[in-house]
């Protein structure tokens, strides 16, 4: 969803789609398809945390100006996972952690690239393992329930390969009060009126 959503807001973007789960990337082709976006956006059926091997047989390493990682959150034991097993693996990460998605990333993205993640607001401590020694220049995003509430999210860019220090960037809150309405700035982003500052300029001119 986030590819797609991506490749409409950016003309100018090609996309590959990453997806394991067989009836998730039927609806993606669907919606390529729907959408008009077959020229610049595909489906690419693979194990991510797979064999390097396989995987860089459809996604070459060092490919890629810039990674867009939507990992599973939980670890494993801290929620009821759902029985379904795909279901189960959308929402709780394997043995390796977030380690494993950011290792992927890094291999998958070229010197310099620019990757972009969402995680559960609690997960900053991983964060910052998984992006030690491999991504630097961070911006980091809490994006909170309500005012008056922790964030429950954190949107994450890096480079590639930079050495640079992190920055905490001011939250956006998504609620006012006692409400589930959006504030006007939460709504002019999910309706694609506005973008998500994430404090970079360098996301111009990406692939």
């Amino acid at each position: 969803t986030a590819g797609l959503a991506a490749a409409i807001r950016a003309p100018g973007l090609a996309v590959r789609l990453a997806e394991i789960d067989a009836d998730c990337l039927r609806l993606a082709a669907a919606n390529v398809a729907a959408n008009g976006l077959a020229e610049r956006v595909e489906t690419v059926a693979v194990d991510l945390l797979g064999a390097a091997k396989a995987r860089e047989a459809v996604l070459p390493r060092e490919s890629a100006d810039f990674v867009l990682c939507n990992p599973p959150f939980y670890a494993a034991g801290s929620v009821r996972a759902s029985p379904r097993g795909p279901r189960a693996a959308a929402h709780v990460l394997g043995a390796g952690g977030l380690e494993d998605w950011l290792r992927v990333a890094a291999a998958t993205l070229a010197p310099h690239g620019l990757m972009s993640l969402i995680f559960t607001g609690d997960g900053l401590a991983e964060i910052l393992a998984g992006l030690a020694g491999r991504f630097g220049a961070a911006t980091i995003l809490p994006v909170h329930p309500r005012e008056d509430q922790p964030a429950h999210r954190l949107i994450v860019t890096a480079i590639k390969g930079s050495r640079a220090r992190a920055r905490i960037l001011p939250g956006l809150i998504l609620h006012p009060a006692g409400s589930s309405a959006h504030l006007p700035k939460a709504d002019a982003i999910l309706r694609g009126r506005a973008g998500l500052d994430t404090g970079r300029a360098d996301l111009n001119g990406r692939r």
